[in-house]
């Protein structure tokens, strides 16, 4: 047991927060557990825990945000269920492993976030549903440009993955809120001149319950291609799907296989057994079914 909790959050990432060489562990709220190793046993030691900040958070991202060879921690709140967070996105760069810098980006109302380079300048951006921010030369003053590529859902899971093979990152949402509402999966392909609105939307799947909290992209089936992996939290009305969306050719057609029907709260894809294939492993986070659960790949036996 690395903590007993005393916080909420749904999400939470791994990365070498103090550039020692092994991986912390980053929550929601803010906190950072530092692994004891190299000198103690991550099993047995315990792991110091490092407050960030006391903030909300819904959603979590790492990366180097500024460019100074360490990570930094990208936060969103939430705007269902009367929390009212989601409006902003905050950047928490980091000084050192214990002090870090706060900047925040103003955003429409809702949920879901994720960070990578949209326009190919070697810096990260922000991408939530329907918007991508610029990251800006002067991260800390400066202003982030907002870009919208569609109309879309506001409680949105966001991935990037170059779908079609062309280059350049498109975008794929899910709808993540609220139980018994319906909207559509799908993913925008993103044209030659990035900071314009002319985005190309494709729609995977026309009518979904909006409970997918999880979403990933990656080549499940070995073909060369990215394929997409949704997951529906089992609160909402059932069937609770666990789906992967087998990519056809080029992000035109898919090929929709179901794993499961208990759902999942939040899945990661990784090749877990080390034997050159994909696998999926996730839970539920509350209720009478929460087994942690590993969907093993057969594409490589």
């Amino acid at each position: 047991v690395i903590s007993e909790g005393g916080y909420e959050t749904v999400d939470g990432e791994v990365g070498d927060i103090d550039r020692d060489g092994d991986l912390d562990i980053v929550m929601g709220g803010i906190l950072w557990y530092e692994n004891p190793r190299p000198s103690e046993n991550p099993a047995e030691k315990t792991w110091t825990a490092h407050r960030v900040a006391e903030h909300p958070t819904h959603d979590v991202e790492l990366g180097d945000l500024d460019g100074d060879g360490d990570l930094d921690i990208v936060t969103r709140g939430q705007s269902d269920f009367g929390r009212k967070t989601g409006n902003t996105i905050h950047v928490w760069l980091q000084n050192t492993p214990d002090k870090w810098s706060e900047h925040v980006i103003n955003c429409p109302h809702g949920e879901g976030i994720t960070i990578d380079d949209i326009d190919k300048d070697g810096d990260k951006d922000v991408v939530i549903g329907g918007f991508w921010y610029e990251n800006s030369p002067n991260i800390v003053d400066g202003v982030w440009t907002e870009h919208k590529f569609a109309a879309w859902h506001p409680s949105a899971t966001v991935k990037t993955a170059d779908i079609n093979d062309d280059g350049l990152l498109d975008v794929v949402l899910t709808p993540s809120e609220l139980k018994g509402n319906y909207y559509k999966i799908s993913w925008f392909e993103a044209p030659p001149s990035l900071k314009n609105a002319d985005w190309t939307e494709h729609i995977i799947e026309e009518s979904v319950e909006c409970v997918i909290h999880s979403l990933e992209t990656a080549d499940i089936n070995g073909d060369g291609r990215i394929d997409i992996v949704t997951a529906e939290m089992h609160q909402g009305d059932d069937p609770d799907e666990v789906t992967i969306y087998i990519n056809q050719g080029n992000g035109i057609s898919w090929k929709k296989q179901i794993l499961s029907v208990k759902g999942s709260h939040y899945i990661r894809v990784a090749d877990i057994e080390n034997d050159g294939d994909m696998d999926i492993i996730g839970a539920n986070h509350a209720g009478d079914y929460q087994p942690i659960e590993l969907w093993e790949n057969k594409t490589s036996k």
